[in-house]
């Protein structure tokens, strides 16, 4: 697995030029709006995202054929997928912490510590899930018959999300101050109930995931 992880880490090294385009925006849309939340949700958005383009680069022009003829096995290839996607998750987090510490220590952005780390952990939790839910059907699809169905998801995702809301608020609930409640009274349960739900999901799309690998002809 380790070859795999760095083939992907050098993928990502050609891309050097992409990513710090994206950083600079990030910085700058922060410096312009002083909103800490949407650089540490779109770096890391944006990492789950090339973690799926690596598989479409491993896919281009029969590049899987031969990959399996070196000593990797598809279980292998379905593993280094999901710890190159968290390792660039976390990288991502990181550095976003980095950067906005230094807004913190400038004066520059109000914002308290527990309220950044919640923003991180909120990011983080969305972007696994997002990988979690991609994975798999980008290994199913490949990456041009997966689009479509990627786009059903996420807007099946975002429909469900939304009718949930509207339906809380017309119970007068609002799912805000539930959430601000449980973060200030309750983090560390919080930590672990995302931790728990995180680790099931993970270990079902792993399975689904090595499963239609196994399935593939090449």
């Amino acid at each position: 697995m380790k070859g795999l992880l760095i083939k992907d880490f050098k993928l990502m090294k050609n891309q050097k030029q992409f990513f710090l385009m994206i950083l600079f925006f990030c910085i700058f849309f922060v410096v312009i709006n002083g909103n800490p939340a949407f650089m540490i949700s779109y770096l890391m958005v944006m990492c789950s995202f090339f973690t799926l383009s690596t598989i479409s680069y491993d896919d281009f022009e029969h590049g899987m054929g031969y990959l399996f003829t070196l000593p990797v096995t598809r279980k292998i290839y379905v593993t280094e997928k999901y710890v190159f996607g968290l390792l660039t998750s976390a990288a991502a987090a990181v550095l976003s912490l980095l950067v906005l510490f230094v807004f913190l220590m400038t004066g520059y952005v109000d914002i308290s510590i527990g309220e950044l780390f919640s923003e991180v952990v909120g990011s983080m939790v969305v972007v696994v899930l997002i990988m979690i839910l991609m994975i798999p059907l980008q290994l199913k699809f490949g990456s041009e018959k997966g689009r479509i169905p990627m786009l059903a998801v996420m807007a099946g995702a975002a429909a469900i999300g939304f009718a949930a809301i509207k339906i809380l608020d017309a119970m007068n609930i609002s799912v805000v101050e539930i959430m601000d409640r449980m973060i200030k009274n309750y983090p560390i349960l919080l930590a672990v109930g995302a931790c728990i739900l995180i680790a099931v999901f993970s270990i079902i799309s792993f399975g689904v995931s090595l499963r239609i690998m196994r399935k593939k002809q090449f």
